[in-house]
């Protein structure tokens, strides 16, 4: 919220000028003229540090979740359902592991 004030003599006065903020923290502004300005970059905040390419996190999921499945698949020899298959040691219906295994190819665990 921005405010047009004169300067006023006490930092009190300033009060209704920040109604809704935290009373807390106070601070005090000290200009040499009548009128206060503000250049824009000052506002801006770049951040300076290498930007890390991000990931979107349905993409990660998606991602982690295939490493999960091929794990167990891995593990299971292929198989995917019963009590030694992929969708037992992942605690889900094997239908379910079926779906979610679409483009994964089964029959390359076979001869793990």
């Amino acid at each position: 919220m921005m405010c047009a004030r004169s300067i006023p003599s006490s930092v009190d006065a300033l009060s209704p000028c920040a109604a809704g903020v935290d009373r807390r923290a106070r601070s005090v502004i000290v200009c040499e003229t009548e009128t206060f300005t503000i250049d824009e970059s000052w506002l801006r905040r770049e951040s300076h540090k290498a930007q890390l390419p991000v990931q979107p996190l349905a993409e990660e999921l998606v991602a982690r979740e295939r490493q999960l499945i091929e794990a167990a698949l891995g593990d299971a020899k292929g198989r995917v359902s019963g009590p030694s298959g992929a969708a037992a040691k992942l605690a889900i219906p094997g239908s379910t592991l079926e779906s979610k295994a679409l483009g994964i190819r089964k029959d390359r665990f076979k001869g793990s």
